[in-house]
């Protein structure tokens, strides 16, 4: 579950444990444990609310703290947040533009070798 593996990488990256998460966000540590253990049981999904409240805690938006596999760096950086409003308010011509650079953007990343440089971009 992409909420239980972001959280657990939250946690990590800013040294917290499930009590200390339990104090920022209101959630209790029975039900943070049982978000990072789901495996325990399947069946065990948070209310949206409670992901709310875990991601307000980071100061996310509850809709990132959902996406699987993002890196922590992307995962705690808030142009993310950034980029989707800003793609929700241009027409549809600034939508494909941004889809075209976005597309190109990561061929470009996926042919270069370990020892080049890595182009960055502010956003």
């Amino acid at each position: 579950m992409a909420i239980a593996e972001n959280l657990d990488k939250l946690m990590k990256h800013h040294g917290l444990s499930q009590k200390d998460v339990e104090g920022r966000s209101g959630v209790s540590q029975r039900t943070i444990s049982n978000i990072l253990n789901a495996d325990a049981d399947p069946r065990y999904s948070p209310t949206i609310h409670i992901i709310e409240k875990l991601a307000a805690s980071f100061s996310l938006p509850a809709w990132q703290l959902q996406i699987p596999d993002l890196p922590i760096e992307v995962l705690t950086s808030h142009n993310l947040a950034k980029i989707v409003d800003a793609y929700s308010t241009i027409d549809q011509n600034g939508r494909d533009m941004v889809s075209r650079i976005s597309e190109a953007e990561a061929r470009y990343s996926s042919q270069e070798k370990p020892d080049q440089k890595v182009r960055s971009h502010k956003v």
